[in-house]
């Protein structure tokens, strides 16, 4: 049985995703068994290992035949075999074309093939054809049918005053296609050269800032011995700020607020001297405070509850 070009075509590209995904299969149901059924003896683990080494080589080999088999397929199946020619010649809408004019037609078509959209959107006759792109799995079918058979839909819809205007066409449109290839050849070169610097440039920035961070850290950190001068000087100040007496005056303002540290009732009027304070007296003696006085007292209570 001879087969067509374009069943060469899918044996190219089918045969090493296959491959690939036996591999994959094989080496994951490998590491199950290994795992579960098989007492991890040293035998048992060297034979398995073995085998794993073996279909790494065939995952290998089957990458490799990924990236020529793509292009060589999609080179078959992209050919047009003579019988077709032969039987579209006996179509109507070629009845009054050339053999060269219809094998045109006919041919796989690159430009749909890599701007499918841009493609039916710029043929008349399969616009509507555009709304199978959007399906997430059918999708593909409707890519590689407008590839294979896009010219002649477009063709055979009729909406072409003559062979020439639909040459016109195609041939805009390949241009557009190269001009597009050329454009993202050149913007991946640049972004590929741009990458490793970025990359570098990140390193660099992350690397000086953290020196930077660690010279501050540095820098406050306290020194040996430093952490108790620290804690007796807060306790010295805290100290100054103390209500011995208990009268809610701090003991270091009660003199200026002619008040005495040691006496709850200064004046032994029957109210303490933070009482008399609050209310607008003087601790020490009868009489209205002043404002100054009116304005210390809460700064200096509230100091002194912050050390309590």
């Amino acid at each position: 049985m001879r087969l067509s070009k374009r069943q060469i075509g899918i044996l190219w590209m089918s045969i090493p995703f296959l491959t690939l995904a036996i591999v994959l299969l094989l080496f994951s149901l490998t590491g199950g068994v290994l795992t579960f059924f098989i007492q991890n003896t040293t035998g048992s683990t060297g034979a398995f290992q073995g085998f794993g080494i073996i279909l790494g080589i065939l995952g290998v080999l089957a990458i490799i035949g990924m990236i020529i088999g793509i292009p060589v397929g999609l080179y078959f199946f992209s050919r047009i075999e003579p019988h077709e020619v032969s039987n579209l010649v006996r179509h109507a809408a070629y009845e009054h074309l050339t053999h060269e004019q219809v094998e045109y037609i006919a041919k796989w078509s690159w430009s749909a093939f890599f701007m499918r959209w841009i493609w039916t959107l710029c043929n008349r006759g399969v616009r509507f054809w555009t709304l199978g792109f959007f399906a997430p799995i059918v999708q593909q079918y409707f890519w590689v049918k407008i590839a294979m058979h896009g010219r002649r839909m477009t063709w055979e819809s009729g909406r072409w005053q003559s062979f020439k205007e639909f040459r016109k066409r195609q041939r805009i449109l390949a241009w557009v296609a190269w001009v597009l290839a050329i454009l993202s050849v050149i913007w991946v070169s640049v972004l590929l050269s741009y990458l490793p610097k970025l990359f570098l440039n990140t390193i660099v920035r992350d690397q000086a800032n953290f020196n930077a961070f660690a010279s501050r850290s540095a820098m406050f950190e306290p020194a040996s011995g430093s952490t108790d001068v620290l804690t007796s000087e807060v306790d010295s100040f805290c100290q100054g700020l103390e209500d011995l007496d208990g009268d809610g005056l701090i003991d270091q303002y009660e003199t200026d607020l002619n008040a005495n540290a040691l006496l709850t009732d200064t004046d032994g009027d029957g109210f303490t001297d933070g009482d008399e304070l609050e209310s607008g007296y003087d601790p020490g003696g009868s009489g209205e405070m002043t404002d100054q006085q009116k304005l210390l007292y809460p700064i200096h209570k509230n100091q002194a509850k912050r050390c309590l």
